[in-house]
């Protein structure tokens, strides 16, 4: 596996100390994170297993080198752009795993553009905080509605377990925008009003529909 935008080798750390992975590339654009993640791998005698690279994205791999990249803890927007800017070795990978800090509907629909398609999402929450994990491979993204693309087609397909509180915190923030947006001046306010109420009723309908789902 490749871990993008490693930071301290926390992850491969993991993966390859507790044996569920042989080897692990760590890469990161920081120097001072790079050299942060020599050191961790170092300390954990992992300096064999483990190999340390200082770039950009997926320029420190060639394709076919890593059979499952991961990039988490960034942004969905910079995450496309990393995989567009190595979609070589981003498509000659057999999986990649994505956590998006913000955005995970725009990824989603970068991935479809990119040539790839959903094979799992779930969700994981600590406190009040959801995240988004996305797992995608090559090929042909189906034609998800807009709804299911804000939401996660396989959150919803699965369903996941988390699906119905997640919801209800992406309908609540969703009415603080709708409040700002129906106040602003402008035909950007009356539409970003107007989506915003078409969110609220087709998530709400959602939830209705996995009320028997235990939250």
């Amino acid at each position: 596996m490749a871990d993008i935008g490693t930071d301290h080798a926390l992850l491969p750390i993991y993966l390859v100390g507790s044996g569920r992975v042989p080897r692990a590339i760590a890469g990161d654009v920081s120097p001072g994170s790079y050299n942060k993640a020599l050191q961790a791998v170092a300390a954990a005698g992992l300096s064999a297993k483990i190999d340390v690279r200082l770039g950009p994205g997926l320029s420190i791999l060639v394709p076919g080198e890593a059979d499952v990249l991961i990039i988490a803890g960034l942004g969905g927007l910079t995450i496309a752009d990393i995989l567009a800017g190595g979609r070589e070795v981003a498509t000659a990978a057999g999986l990649v795993l994505l956590q998006p800090m913000r955005d995970p509907a725009e990824l989603r629909r970068r991935l479809g553009v990119l040539g790839f398609c959903l094979k799992n999402e779930m969700l994981v929450r600590e406190g009040d905080r959801f995240y988004v994990l996305i797992a995608a491979v090559p090929g042909a993204m189906p034609a998800y509605s807009e709804t299911l693309l804000e939401i996660g087609p396989l959150l919803v397909a699965r369903p996941d377990p988390l699906l119905v509180p997640y919801v209800k915190a992406r309908i609540a923030r969703e009415r603080q925008i709708w409040e700002w947006a129906r106040k602003a001046r402008g035909e950007a306010g009356r539409a970003r009003a107007y989506l915003a109420e078409e969110r609220i009723r087709a998530w709400e309908e959602l939830v209705k529909c996995r009320s028997v789902q235990p939250e």
